[in-house]
């Protein structure tokens, strides 16, 4: 049990310092940069060791490529949305009157 528990901590070691990056700093490209370097750090260290890498460390790779990927859907990180709150919106007179129809 010990052993299994021991694989999967070191397996997801990757996402969760993607998880405390995030927490630490509020950023979520620091976060993902961090996790990258941690899956570099485990392939090679991996590759050296063992000669390959097991699959828990690419599904990390692919929960943390996911993650930030998801948090950047849909927006445009290249434009500023300073101009929204300095536009000047000008009320509508619009009255709707009772007609003898809508009663």
């Amino acid at each position: 049990m010990f052993y299994l528990l021991r694989r999967l901590l070191v397996g997801f070691l990757s996402t969760i310092v993607f998880f405390a990056a995030y927490v630490a700093v509020g950023d979520i490209l620091f976060a993902a940069m961090a996790a990258i370097v941690t899956v570099i750090a485990q392939l090679v260290l991996g590759w050296t060791a063992y000669g390959s890498r097991g699959g828990i460390t690419w599904a990390s790779l692919a929960v943390v490529l996911i993650l930030t990927g998801t948090t950047f859907a849909g927006e445009d990180l290249t434009t500023s949305t300073s101009w929204i709150s300095s536009q000047k919106f000008t009320p509508v007179n619009a009255i709707c009157r009772a007609t003898p129809q809508n009663l």
